[in-house]
């Protein structure tokens, strides 16, 4: 043993005996192990180190052997891969490797070591003896001595953290019941309305109002409806990949049905002006279903595009975030929210495009407010809009204040998604319904359909009507494109100023064609309404 004690050997030994962490950490001088093999006892007694050198040597040494078999040479590559494959009973236990040639820690060989007060040490000093009590060996501990000594003196072992009960914020039953019957009447009242549009669509009062948009309409709220289903679905009743599902499907319902809606009510409040504006300067101008539809198409594209470059990209994912820890850093409360790491841009593109279609809405609304067609529809359509803008003022801050409360912001945004699609099914369908009701009641027939303006007699009682009528309805066909029909575009007197301007405009051109010497003879048309 003494012909091994040189300085060579030594250094050799100390250089992979292993360093203490808090040395390499502080990059300090590594430590000195002359205490470990200045002493004999380390050529006849391994230690702790030892059986670990010893299984390290005999597994490279077998990598080799089996790498170098029936061949010359062979590469580091073809070594390291035998070597991760090595399995053998070693000094240190049963010996396995992980294929990045890690050894797996279930295969090694451990000690739990007691340290205990030396009763025998003077009362002015304390001293602890180490005492291995168990081994750990082949994936089972063995017992070595007395039980293990702890902190107090005695063998029991210290109580374990207090349980704790965290609070996941996950719906409660109750609350997905709520958004399930907000859901039902939503999709219901959607249904009712579409199928009592197509069994009257002949009638003249849904043919004014052209049934491919209330139908449009219906659609648009059964989808924004249905988005209650996936915002019902969290971690309480899905899994993880539900729960992301759910989330990317909260969007896409949302926003599909707000454009067919807004883009529906869009076009109807644009038609009635356009019709309008020509009325007042005596042009004739015919509106196709098509040309209606248009923007409505190219708004529904514009959204398709953005949440499938979205979903494809970076969808919306169901992720856990911690709320509030105890003092053993344990979670108390958690909640899982929805999250893109791309959400931050395609939310506000999305966000823009259809609030901005609302604005637009509204103020097409606006315009058109004056215009008293045969149901007043444009002033149901603003009243709709003005209590969406309302109901969004009051909800768009709480549902950001809540977005860690699942209960809050699940209640906020169903109940928002609930009035939106409520008022306007009623506003909208609602004094089509009562109308039809009251024709057939009193059994009467749609007035003919032409071009003309009568001018209302006064009534028995002396008072004067508020306004002129013009019935504008379009071709006589009975397809449903049929037009609207326009009971009033502005006040009497305002009438009256441009009839009186009319007036003048014509005795100006009489004095020209008087003045150039032109004879003419003015013609009584039919139908005309004499002046009073």
């Amino acid at each position: 043993m003494q012909n091994l004690r040189n300085e060579q050997d030594l250094a050799f030994i100390d250089s992979h005996l292993p360093w203490p962490s808090d040395y390499v950490l502080n990059n300090e001088i590594p430590v000195n192990h002359s205490k470990i093999i200045d002493s004999d006892v380390f050529l006849y007694w391994p230690g702790y180190v030892g059986p670990f050198l010893y299984d390290a040597t005999v597994a490279l040494g077998m990598a080799a052997c089996k790498a170098s078999s029936g061949v010359a040479n062979f590469t580091g590559e073809e070594m390291f891969q035998n070597f991760i494959g090595m399995e053998f009973e070693g000094a240190s236990s049963n010996v396995t490797f992980e294929d990045t040639g890690t050894r797996k820690a279930d295969s090694a060989l451990f000690s739990l070591t007691n340290f205990v007060v030396d009763e025998e040490t003077a009362e002015e000093e304390v001293k602890f003896l180490r005492v291995k009590r168990d081994i750990w060996r082949n994936g089972t501990w063995y017992s070595v001595k007395a039980p293990f000594v702890f902190n107090d003196g005695s063998t029991t072992p210290p109580a374990d953290l207090p349980p704790i009960t965290v609070d996941q914020n996950h719906l409660s039953k109750g609350f997905r019941a709520v958004g399930g019957i907000l859901c039902a009447i939503i999709v219901c009242m959607s249904i009712v309305f579409g199928v009592w549009t197509y069994r009257n669509r002949a009638v003249q009062v849904i043919r004014a109002s052209q049934p491919i948009f209330l139908y449009i309409i219906a659609i648009g709220t059964l989808l924004m409806g249905i988005s209650i289903i996936p915002l019902s679905v969290d971690r309480g009743a899905s899994n993880e990949q539900g729960a992301s599902i759910a989330c990317m499907a909260v969007p896409w319902f949302i926003t599909f049905g707000f454009s067919l809606i807004f883009s529906a009510l869009f076009t109807k409040t644009w038609r009635i002006y356009t019709i309008m504006k020509n009325a007042k300067k005596f042009k004739r101008i015919k509106l196709t279903v098509m040309d209606v539809i248009k923007p409505m198409a190219f708004l529904l594209s514009l959204n398709i595009i953005i949440l499938s470059v979205w979903t494809a990209i970076d969808p919306l994912k169901s992720n856990i975030e911690i709320a509030r820890t105890d003092e053993f850093d344990r979670t108390l409360e958690s909640y899982a929210v929805c999250q893109s790491d791309y959400g931050h841009i395609f939310l506000p593109i999305l966000l823009s495009i259809n609030l901005g279609c609302l604005l637009v809405t509204v103020i097409q609304a606006c315009r058109a407010r004056h215009i008293s067609t045969e149901l007043s529809e444009s002033k149901y359509i603003l009243r709709a809009l003005w209590i969406i803008l309302y109901v969004s003022f009051l909800a768009v801050p709480i549902i950001i204040i809540a977005r860690d409360k699942a209960e809050a912001f699940y209640f906020v945004v169903t109940g928002f998604i609930f009035v939106v699609c409520t008022s306007i099914l009623l506003l909208i369908f609602g004094p089509k319904i009562l109308a039809v009701r009251e024709k057939k009641k009193n059994k009467t027939d749609p007035p003919n359909k032409q071009w003309g303006l009568a001018a209302n007699k006064k009534a028995s009682n002396g008072e004067e009507n508020k306004a002129n009528s013009l019935d504008i309805e379009g071709s006589s066909t009975s397809d449903s494109s049929s037009g609207i029909k326009i009971m009033g575009i502005n006040k009497s007197t305002t009438l009256r100023n441009e009839n009186e301007v009319m007036r003048r405009e014509n005795e100006e051109l009489k004095r020209l064609l008087d003045e150039a010497g032109i004879e003419y003879q003015p013609k009584e048309r039919n139908g005309e309404a004499s002046q009073q």
